[in-house]
């Protein structure tokens, strides 16, 4: 019985931070990719993207809707943002799990350490782990994102630029562009000084030497006394980028706050109680515990409550897990309005593939005193802008289609044409349910 707890004792905290390496994985990834499609989509939408559609709407308008790039621009335009906000979401999901999953760990260890009289290196092993996960994850995710836009006459408003930045590329952004002094102070102080940091608080629990030890502790009280200084750095780095405001016409700038800094700003916490508890606890560290019956009879307890625990926090880190990467149902339903000369376009995300896109629109030009209910074209568009299903002057229909490839899938209603003088309301219901 000793042996199989003495085991899962080492098994189950692995499994647990091999959880927290993926869910952290995960964030860096979609983070990335939020900010690559967010970027993709600003280009679209430029003064000079803008005036293409515009022109793209012209010559659909006199072709009676024959030549759809206008509205087919804006529908891709609209997926890319959707995937945008798709992908931001599920690095939201992502960012709670492991928040969660790192409070429940550390309150669980808190308990073995003042209740159960573990030795405080046991909390301090952990929250080093912690600390390092929310460091790598405030290093490479994106800081801060901004878009900076202007209003042009006639066009309307118009993005001018978009940056997204983490603390590592805006260090390499820096360097590339001659910054070298605040390049130098972001690696120094927000990139090595929090890695040495770390690596010092593991020698000072598990090197075999207690001079070594001791020496770990104190360059670690030493760096203690700049523990503010690389939030004052990465503030520094914030100020420059959202000063950056592009283009003279430029009119506004908004900016964004992304996971990456308060990941960063959590290392910052965890390392300063990780310096506090190695300074203020080291006799508790260094010190053996004596053997005794009263001990081992102790040891075995906490070494089940220790099993028992981890394997609690696993189970519910597992199921949170699973319930945001588990294939998801998605509901669009919505009515609208779509002027005359205009079009609306709607997007619903395929999560998961394969499945099937299901459901049934109706369009009511009633209320505009239009001649009929009639809009000129419904299409339905893949994550790429291929169109999948296209229907033409009618007033309702049924949409059916398997997907196979996850996604943003577009719906778009045309009401452009040169004898089109009326708006008209849409109403939709539509339903991906994978399989």
């Amino acid at each position: 019985m000793k042996s199989l707890i003495a085991k899962f004792r080492w098994i189950l905290p692995i499994i647990f931070f091999v959880l927290c390496i993926a869910l952290a994985l995960n964030i860096i990834k979609y983070s990335i990719l939020s900010s690559e499609y967010y970027r993709t989509c600003s280009a679209r939408l430029t003064a000079k993207e803008q005036i293409d559609t515009s022109v793209g709407y012209f010559i659909q308008g006199f072709t009676l809707g024959l030549l759809n790039s206008g509205s087919d621009k804006d529908a891709t335009t609209y997926a890319i943002y959707g995937a945008a906000v798709y992908y931001e979401q599920a690095a939201a999901r992502f960012s709670w799990i492991l928040f969660w999953l790192a409070i429940i760990g550390i309150a669980y260890l808190i308990i073995n350490v003042y209740i159960f009289r573990e030795p405080t290196s046991v909390l301090i092993i952990g929250l080093i782990g912690i600390s390092f996960l929310f460091l790598l994850i405030g290093l490479i995710a994106p800081i801060m994102s901004f878009f900076v836009y202007g209003d042009i006459p006639v066009i309307g408003r118009c993005i001018a630029k978009y940056e997204s930045k983490g603390i590592l590329s805006a260090a390499i952004t820096l360097f590339t562009t001659g910054k070298w002094f605040v390049a130098t102070l972001i690696v120094v102080f927000s990139v090595f000084t929090p890695i040495t940091k770390l690596l010092l608080s593991i020698a000072a629990i598990k090197a075999p030497s207690p001079i070594i030890r001791n020496k770990a502790i104190g360059v670690i009280k030493a760096i203690g006394k700049w523990s503010m200084a690389d939030v004052f750095v990465v503030g520094i780095l914030l100020a420059i980028f959202s000063l950056q405001s592009g283009p003279g016409n430029s009119q506004g700038t908004d900016a964004q706050i992304g996971y990456g800094l308060y990941f960063f700003a959590g290392y910052c916490i965890f390392s300063l109680i990780v310096g506090h508890l190695l300074i203020h606890s080291k006799e508790q560290i260094l010190v053996p515990v004596t053997n005794s019956s009263d001990l081992n009879r102790q040891k075995t307890l906490i070494s089940v409550f220790r099993t028992l625990g981890f394997g609690f926090i696993i189970v519910i880190g597992g199921f949170m897990s699973a319930n945001v990467i588990a294939p998801r149902s998605q509901l669009l339903r919505d009515n609208f309005v779509v002027e005359c000369n205009s079009m609306g376009t709607r997007a619903i995300i395929a999560t998961k593939a394969p499945g099937t896109l299901f459901g049934w629109w109706t369009s009511s030009g009633a209320e505009f005193k239009g001649a009929d209910d009639t809009i000129v074209t419904m299409s339905v568009k893949d994550p790429i802008g291929n169109t999948l299903l296209s229907t033409g002057h009618q007033s309702k229909g049924n949409i059916m289609i398997p997907v196979t490839k996850p996604g943003v899938y577009s719906v778009v209603f045309d009401n452009v044409g040169i004898i089109r003088s009326t708006a008209r309301r849409i109403t939709i219901w539509l339903k991906y349910e994978p399989e």
